[in-house]
Formats: structure tokens, sequence, C-alpha cells
């Protein structure tokens, strides 16, 4: 019988391992894809002490929002949530697959438990669950629900996951007193976001 040269032996080898990986990642994708979340975090570059840094082996998938703002995906193990790595996901899924699965997921929870409130100088609130309320922004259905109230232009602040503030652009008496209400929060918070002001305008995201 004919050996096999090492480099033989090691290109199979290679194959049969990515192979056992492939489908061992899908099966196991099946048990968390119910449980993938978006999450909104800020694009802190330089040695900013919350900046985000990961090694290759580990880095998490992420898209643009706009203005500082990033995308990254959570899996909600209850006590915590977990970002999503290449490691997490089959080979065959892309990062728009994962980002409308953690969409649908975020509104199927958000249609159940979605709560409008209302702050003591008229500007207004949502409410969801599971410290996703920042995550909200993400979903064209909640910008609807949003614009029908206060208009087409918006002023909003997300200065923790489970906080989301808006007016309108044109209320600009509430501007001041919105932004002293996101810094506090922001100062004095856990899980933060940003203390900075947005605007959402026809579908997209920017600094105010």
């Amino acid at each position: 019988m004919k050996k096999l040269g090492i480099s033989t032996v090691l290109f199979i080898f290679t194959i049969f391992t990515a192979f056992s990986q492939s489908a061992t990642t899908e099966k196991e994708f099946k048990k968390i894809k119910s449980k993938i979340f978006p999450i909104v975090k800020v694009n802190e570059d330089g040695s900013a002490e919350n900046s985000i840094k990961f090694t290759d082996e580990n880095a998490p998938l992420f898209s643009e929002i706009g203005a500082d703002l990033r995308c990254f995906y959570g899996i909600d193990y209850g006590s915590k949530f977990v970002l999503v790595s290449k490691q997490n996901i089959p080979a065959t899924l892309s990062i728009n697959d994962l980002d409308a699965l953690a969409k649908e997921n975020l509104l199927d929870k958000a249609a159940k438990e979605l709560r409008i409130t209302e702050t003591t100088f008229g500007a207004f609130g949502l409410t969801c669950s599971d410290n996703l309320e920042a995550s909200l922004i993400l979903l064209p259905e909640i910008w609807s629900v949003i614009t029908q109230k206060v208009g087409q232009d918006v002023v909003f602040g997300i200065p923790s996951k489970d906080m989301f503030f808006f007016t309108s652009k044109n209320e600009t008496k509430q501007h001041p007193k919105l932004q002293d209400m996101i810094t506090e929060i922001y100062n004095d918070g856990e899980q933060i976001v940003s203390k900075k002001m947005y605007r959402y305008k026809n579908g997209k995201i920017e600094l105010n």
C-alpha cells in the first residue's frame, strides 16, 4: 500500500478539521440564534479607557450605524451578553444575515414589551427590557412610531443600554434639559453608551 506524503496527510487533516468545525458551528448556532440581539456601542479610537480592542482570533462582528455608533451582536445568556465573533456563526452566514436575524429578534421583543414614557420637561423615552433600549435605534419600525409622535426630524440620546430619550428637533427649549439628563445618566450610570445627542432624519443618524 502506497504511503501518503506528509503534505497530503496535512491537507486531508485540514479539510477534515474545517468540515468538523463547520458542522459543529452550525449545530451550535441553532441553539443560540434566537438569543442574538444587536448591541449599540460607541466607536472610540485611540487610547481611551473604554475603547474596543480585540485580537483577530476573537474579533467581534459589527456594522456601522452612523456618527460614532456601531452595531455589535450579543448572545443573551441571561446574566450577561457575549459578543458574537466569527467563531459563533456558520461560515455560510453573512454579516447581513446576522444583522437581519438580530434585528428580527429585537423587533419580536419590542412588539411585546415596548412602552413610551414622558419626561418632566416634555421629551419622551422608550422602555423595552433586558437592557436593549439603546438598540431600538436600529429598527425602522421604532422610528416610524417616534416620527409619528414628534415629527420627521428627531433629536435623541442613548446614555446607557437601557435608556433611549427623544424629542423633536424643533423643540429647542427641551434640548439643554435633555442633554443635562443624558450627561447625568452617563456619568452616574452603568452599561453606558454615549453622552452625546444625535439626530435622526430621513433614515440617517448623525451627531446633533
